[in-house]
């Protein structure tokens, strides 16, 4: 029972947040063939292991999660990265 309720709640996060992705498409901004539900789903997970890393202080991922999931996220969409982005050196 909580398995289908966490998936009912997944299902009814990935449509309401895929909206504005299927609103991109439409604008020809995001390619066709891009899975909105699956997106959502994605950072969703993303999210969710992010949490994990904040219940942990010691977690020495913390360090470049933002650098690495913004990065990701980027490739995923098919967005080129700033070419003003400072470099973090070391």
């Amino acid at each position: 029972m909580l398995a289908k309720t966490i998936n009912d709640a997944q299902l009814v996060l990935s449509q309401k947040f895929g909206e504005p992705v299927r609103f991109a498409q439409a604008k020809g901004w995001v390619r066709d063939d891009f899975d909105c539900e699956a997106f959502v789903g994605w950072l969703t997970l993303l999210l969710t292991f992010r949490t994990l890393i904040e219940l942990d202080p010691k977690q020495t991922l913390n360090k470049n999660w933002v650098e690495t999931s913004t990065r990701a996220i980027g490739a995923f969409l098919e967005i080129p990265e700033p070419k003003n982005r400072r470099k973090k050196s070391g």
